[in-house]
């Protein structure tokens, strides 16, 4: 009887502890845990926007998300992209990009991918060389000596060669054998 009344004693004092040992691992796996939310950015809206054909409406919304969140690359990328192939408008995306580029912060490689989608969007919807090597020669000089500036390098010969070859391609075409 002296054990059940301290084993009595004991429950009655730990009773929560206990519970919580039991209770807590099936509570966590449900409600995801004691992790501390962490606000981010959602373009989930402006996005599904801009593939309706709305994108001055789904720029509208990035805009707001960065508004909240200046520095995020994703939504600075997106704004650059809708600007760029939506509403042709490659200057201000080329405004979005140069501003993501001076802001503290971000990595080599997202600087260097920032660059690289200007150049894209110089070759692809203005099929500007001249502008995209200028884009691609900002890595080089923001990294010189490292693995981005290399890699813009090789894209910049690439360049050339391309632009070697169609004009070979259209000299030939015009050559007529008889």
């Amino acid at each position: 009887p002296a054990t059940a009344v301290a084993g009595l004693v004991l429950a009655i004092t730990w009773r929560k502890n206990i519970a919580n040992l039991v209770a807590n691992p099936l509570g966590n796996l449900s409600a995801g845990g004691k992790a501390e939310y962490e606000p981010r950015p959602v373009y989930s809206n402006a996005i599904s926007l801009r593939k309706r054909g709305y994108p001055r409406e789904a720029l509208i919304l990035a805009r707001k998300e960065l508004e909240r969140f200046p520095t995020d690359l994703e939504g600075q990328m997106l704004v650059a992209d809708i600007l760029a192939e939506n509403l042709n408008d490659v200057e201000g995306a080329a405004m979005a990009i140069q501003r993501l580029c001076n802001q503290p912060g971000h990595t080599d490689r997202n600087i260097a991918y920032a660059y690289n989608t200007l150049a894209d969007y110089y070759l692809k919807l203005q099929h500007d060389r001249d502008t995209s090597r200028e884009a691609l020669h900002q890595i080089i000089e923001r990294f010189p000596e490292s693995e981005v500036a290399m890699l813009a390098a090789q894209r910049i010969a690439t360049l050339a060669s391309t632009e070697h070859m169609s004009t070979a391609h259209e000299q030939k075409k015009f050559t007529v054998v008889e």
